[in-house]
């Protein structure tokens, strides 16, 4: 009888975890979108994409090259655009609204993928500030959407900046930072905030949190935790065109 009920609790263990490898070994770039469109026009709420079994039990590269080309963007109505004369370029004006200015970066140590940026020397792009840290399960699940929006908008004047402020103390440490930035594949800037110096000079209290930052310097948009995904991809597309990008 115990025998039995050895084989019982091991076929509960490996049957599931051999159907969810199975799973992800049959999962394409082109099942995911076709499984995304298919929800879609079932009238599905897919907001909150890493929530989804579907899409959670794909590989994180496939859904990294999914993500960029998942939102189309927005169509200019004719009613919403305006022409520069000396410029002769298209800028849209978004309604997004006027947050505050965004602070300056303060008391940050080692920079990954980049060299050090300012608030002050990115004017003139469109940043994308997201607090995160590498342990927090919330994080890791948004951040093939933060990559999938600097994968889609990087020849654009646009900036991701993730700032690493750390939960536990063994996440200070820059070696296992650069680990995680390189398992999770990221390749855009991203910087220690061990002090929490620009946490605070934000007002931050969550993690996952992004700040999204337009052209002037201004705070537009701001969201805590997951989801808002598409919300998200919106905004930068509108600061994008506000500033005729």
């Amino acid at each position: 009888m115990q025998k039995l009920f050895l084989i019982v609790a091991l076929l509960f263990v490996i049957v599931p975890l051999t159907l969810v490898k199975a799973a992800k070994t049959r999962c394409t770039a082109e099942r995911l979108r076709a499984t995304y469109q298919q929800n879609i026009q079932r009238g599905a709420e897919v907001t909150h994409l890493q929530r989804k079994t579907w899409w959670r039990n794909c590989p994180l590269s496939i859904r990294k090259s999914v993500y960029a080309g998942l939102f189309a963007p927005a169509q200019i109505s004719s009613s919403s655009v305006s022409v520069s004369s000396s410029r002769h370029t298209l800028s849209v004006q978004s309604d997004l609204p006027i947050l505050g200015k965004a602070p300056e970066l303060q008391g940050l140590g080692q920079w990954f993928n980049s060299d050090p940026l300012t608030i002050a020397s990115l004017r003139g792009k469109v940043v994308l500030v997201h607090f995160w840290t590498f342990e927090c399960i919330n994080c890791i699940h948004t951040l093939p959407a933060i990559q999938g929006y600097w994968d889609k908008y990087r020849e654009k004047p646009f900036v991701v900046l993730g700032v690493h402020t750390p939960e536990f103390t063994f996440e200070k440490s820059a070696d296992h930072l650069r680990d995680a930035i390189k398992k999770d594949g990221l390749t855009y800037p991203v910087v220690q905030d061990n002090d929490f110096a620009t946490w605070n000079a934000f007002g931050n209290q969550y993690w996952p949190a992004a700040y999204i930052i337009d052209t002037q310097g201004t705070i537009r948009y701001e969201h805590f935790g997951e989801g808002e995904y598409e919300t998200m991809d919106k905004a930068i597309h509108d600061l994008l065109g506000e500033a005729g990008a």
